[in-house]
This record gives structure tokens, C-alpha cells and sequence, in this order.
């Protein structure tokens, strides 16, 4: 379990970008002052925006969200975004309470992966007005602006609630200040793992798990960066409704500067690989570290049966040593996916075991974009002298070297990635 969290700290680590490289997407709108509605709580109204908080992925270090306040000018607003991210836009009163969230063909993001303009897209949303606690654009930039499959509307769907629960933790500690004010961004996700089945071997075809629904873990994990001091001590508590008792800490990492600390719930011995770690439901969770409360509100319900497979496939040369990886996006149900809407990046790690048992990684991929730092789709490599980093696609890649697997009795490869929320997966093949 802790090579879990430290693949999931690597892709972070090996996945940093300058803010310098990174391409803008604008986003602009207008209020209606005409059709304003209230939120849920019947008592703000659209007329009550006086800043947009903007989540745009995950950010330039890798360790949280990426995200900043803007304010509404004369009820107008234009925001910067990023290509290939998982965009949110929230909308707040002038004291920073929660009226809604921008919410278009009932998705409440706005998924920048293909585009029409590509990393020069404006997308103007025009008069917007509201229902409940969701924002309506005039415009719809699905199928214009932004280029999405209904199939990839209703995958995203699936875990989309986790912005609006973000947009109410801007005061965790509950002090009456948001701590974006003061440069604090605390991050909650969720990673998911599981056995999925046989990958492939080339004209032998990968196989995936009937049962795979039975085979996913989950993993509540905070991260935080900008001044909140590493925790000696940590623990967490909810729902508040009806509270868990069986959750614990997984593992601490980090110092002063960026620290994260994991959490599971009970286990049960019902999978091939370990066991099986229990999801956390919809609802305000406590975080206690050292003695200091944070409140949270927490929704990432993944329907398993949307959950996107990144499938690899194994290409021998005539050594029978491994030359290349192909990997195919399949739901559970062997449906292809198009991925460029749904994930940011991939990375992929092999593990042979020998006749002794003894397990060794014979090699780990390089983290695989699906847009190059100029805002490009690509695929193959592409050396950046700059960064001494290897950026490529998300489809296939060659090592250096062919990898020599006839020393092990047993193969298993794992490939891991991010979704736009900064959700992690990680997808288990035998």
C-alpha cells in the first residue's frame, strides 16, 4: 500500500510545469439581471455575485488545485483557465458565501480537453441565470467551443458534485476568512484502485475483470500547501450525520511547505490484491490536526460502472523482451472512451516476480500528457532539455531500452493517472 502513495506522490513530483508554459483559456459571461432565481437556501440570488472562484486543475507544483478568486465587474466577468484541465467556476457573494456554481447540460465543469480554437479558445458563456444553486449559461459551449461526447458528459457526471462541496471549504477552520486570502489551498481527493484483469500480449487481447466492481478501493486524501504547519498528528471524523468508526490514517508525507496525509476506512479480504478499502459517502468531515478543527464537506461518489480503464497491451521483439506499450480507455463494460476530456495524465510501472518470490519494478514510464506544455495534443517523445523531463502521449511509448522479463515467473504491470478533478486512479493488470 505505501508504493501506492508514493506512485501517486511520483506522477505529482515528475509532473510539474511553469506557470510560464502554460497556455490560457478565456472564459467570460454576463450576469442577467433580468432572470436572477435564489440558491437553495432562498436566500441569495444571482444578483448577490461579487466574485468567481475559479478552480482550473491541478497546479503548477502538483500538489493541490489550482485556483484563484476573481471579482464581477458591472456584472460582467472574463477568467484565465488552462487547456486540458477540469475547469469550475463558482460564484460567491461579498462576504464569500456559497450562491452556486456554473452547471451547463447538468455538468458543473467545463472540461477544456479538446477544443475548438485549441489553447487560443475563448468561450463566452453569455447572460447567465439561475435554478437553485446552478448557474445557466445562454450559451452552450458543448459541441462548439469545447468538442464532448455524451458518453463523456456522463462519466464526469458521475463525480462532478466534489466542486460544489469544494466551493463550501473555503473556511475550513471557520474563522470567517477564506484562506485563499492568505495564500493557504487545502485539497481534498479521492484514489481508487483496482485489480482490473489481464493486460495484453500482442495479438492476444486484454481482458477486463467481470467482477471489477467488486475490486476498488478508496482513499480520502487532504493535501495542503501555503503555510499550514505539517501536522505531528492527524485524524479525521464524519460524516457528521452518522459518523464512521472505522477510519484511519494511511499515510503522512510532507513538511511546512506541502504536506498530505491519507485516510482509509475498514478493510474486507475480498480481493486478489490486498484488500478491499471501503468508499466514503456525501457529508461534512472533521479534520483534527494537532488539536486544531477543519471542517469539510466531501462528495466524490464514483459509480464503478463509469469508472475509465487505462488498458495496457505488451509488444514483444523477437528476444521476446518487451519493446513498446499500447494502452486502449475502456469502461468496465469493454465500451471504448475517449479519454482527452476525462484524464490529465498517465504513468506506467511493471513488476516481475521471480521463482523465489521476490518482487522487482522493471520499469517505470515517464508521466504521459495529453497536451504537451505548449497546449498541443501529441504522441511519442519529446525530450525538454529545459525541464530534463520526457513529454509525450497517452496512447503508447517505447522505453530506452527493451525490457528483458525471461528471469520472472510472473508480470504485472500497473498504470496510474489523474483525472481533471485531481482525482487518482490506479488500474492493477496481471
Amino acid at each position: 500500500m505505501k508504493r501506492y502513495i508514493f506512485f501517486a506522490i511520483l506522477i505529482f513530483l515528475a509532473g510539474c510545469k511553469s506557470k510560464d508554459e502554460e497556455k490560457k483559456v478565456t472564459i467570460k459571461g454576463k450576469i442577467n439581471m433580468n432572470v436572477l432565481g435564489q440558491n437553495k437556501n432562498d436566500s441569495l440570488t444571482l444578483a448577490d455575485a461579487a466574485f468567481i472562484l475559479v478552480f482550473k486543475g491541478l497546479d503548477h507544483e502538483g500538489f493541490g488545485l489550482d485556483y484563484s478568486l476573481e471579482k464581477i465587474i458591472d456584472g460582467s466577468f472574463s477568467v484565465d483557465s488552462k487547456i486540458g484541465t477540469g475547469t469550475v467556476l463558482i460564484f460567491l457573494d461579498a462576504n464569500y458565501r456559497y450562491i452556486g456554481n456554473l452547471s451547463n447540460e447538468g455538468l458543473n465543469l467545463l472540461p477544456l480537453g479538446v477544443l475548438s480554437g485549441g489553447n487560443n479558445t475563448t468561450i463566452d458563456l453569455k447572460d447567465l441565470t439561475m435554478v437553485g444553486s446552478s448557474i445557466i449559461p445562454s450559451h452552450d459551449p458543448f459541441g462548439n467551443e469545447i468538442i464532448i461526447s455524451q458518453e463523456q458528459i456522463e462519466s464526469l457526471k458521475e463525480i462532478d458534485s466534489f466542486f460544489e462541496a469544494l466551493a463550501k471549504n473555503i473556511d475550513p477552520n471557520n474563522d470567517g476568512r477564506p484562506e485563499i486570502l492568505d495564500g493557504k489551498k487545502i485539497f481534498l481527493m479521492t484514489s481508487f484502485d483496482t485489480y482490473a484483469g489481464h493486460y495484453g500480449v500482442d495479438n492476444t487481447p486484454f481482458v477486463i475483470n467481470d467482477s471489477i466492481s467488486d475490486f476498488v478501493n478508496y482513499f480520502f486524501s487532504v493535501n495542503c500547501t501555503g503555510g499550514i504547519p505539517f501536522p505531528v498528528s492527524a485524524s479525521l471524523s464524519g460524516p457528521a450525520d452518522s459518523a464512521y468508526t472505522d477510519i484511519t490514517m494511511l499515510h503522512h508525507w510532507g513538511d511546512d511547505r506541502t504536506w498530505g496525509v491519507s485516510f482509509i476506512r475498514e478493510a474486507l479480504p475480498t480481493v486478489p490484491h490486498g484488500q478491499s478499502r471501503m468508499p466514503f459517502k456525501k457529508g461534512t468531515y472533521t479534520l483534527d490536526l494537532d488539536g486544531s478543527l477543519y471542517t469539510f464537506d466531501f462528495s466524490c461518489i464514483l459509480k464503478k460502472n463509469k469508472m475509465v480503464l487505462a488498458v495496457p497491451t505488451v509488444h514483444l521483439n523477437e528476444q521476446g523482451k518487451i519493446a513498446s506499450f499500447s494502452i486502449d480507455y475502456r469502461l468496465p463494460d469493454n465500451s471504448v472512451i475517449a479519454p482527452e476530456n476525462i484524464i490529465s495524465r498517465v504513468q506506467m510501472h511493471l513488476y516481475g516476480t521471480d521463482s523465489l518470490g521476490t518482487q522487482y519494478e522493471l520499469y517505470a514510464g515517464p508521466v504521459m500528457y495529453v497536451y504537451s506544455p505548449d497546449g498541443n495534443t501529441f504522441t511519442g517523445w519529446d525530450p525538454d532539455p529545459n525541464l530534463s523531463l520526457i513529454w509525450c502521449g497517452i496512447y503508447s511509448q517505447t522505453p530506452m531500452q527493451p525490457i528483458d522479463i525471461s528471469n520472472y515467473s510472473h508480470i504485472r504491470i500497473e498504470v496510474g493517472y489523474y483525472d481533471l478533478l485531481g482525482n487518482s486512479y490506479r488500474t492493477i493488470w496481471d
